[in-house]
């Protein structure tokens, strides 16, 4: 239920979570536990997520890594802090997030990373970790819940990060 939980409120803010519950699966869940049940999963997506700075000391499986990194801008609106209705007086902003893929010469099993925060040196970083995971042959699978529904984002069975720096 956490899934149907955490899917549906990426989507809408947490209150009208609770309508879509009530009306899709027939029970009622406190605006607070929607809130705490999404917002913990972010936190161990956000926390899984940090590469480490030290580079990895056993030669991976794989010796051939195709690798690559793209990036597209995308639209950041911050609310005024001086303004009382939040609605009002929002600024636009524009971010560039990059996307990084890698996969062993031959497999059809890729590495995804991905990041806005950071320059250069953050992107370059997170390609390398793509990079190590893919040779070392410990790549993340995902499953899907029997409620999930079809479209939506598949979960991070093994939450561990390797190590990798540039």
């Amino acid at each position: 239920m956490q899934r149907v939980i955490t899917d549906f409120a990426a989507d809408d803010p947490f209150a009208r979570v609770a309508l879509k519950l009530r009306e899709h699966y027939g029970f009622e869940i406190g605006e607070s536990t929607i809130q705490r049940i999404a917002l913990g999963h972010a936190e161990a997506i956000f926390a899984s997520g940090r590469p480490s700075l030290e580079f990895p000391q056993a030669p991976g499986r794989h010796k051939q890594i195709v690798a690559q990194i793209d990036g597209g801008m995308i639209p950041v609106v911050e609310p005024a802090a001086d303004q009382k209705d939040k609605r009002r007086g929002k600024k636009l902003s524009w971010k560039e997030a990059k996307i990084s893929l890698a996969h062993a010469k031959g497999s059809r099993t890729p590495v995804y990373g991905g990041g806005i925060a950071g320059g250069v040196e953050a992107a370059g970083r997170r390609l390398f970790d793509c990079a190590v995971r893919a040779a070392s042959g410990r790549v993340r699978t995902c499953t899907r819940s029997a409620t999930a529904r079809r479209g939506s984002s598949a979960r991070s069975r093994n939450g561990s990060a390797l190590r990798a720096a540039i």
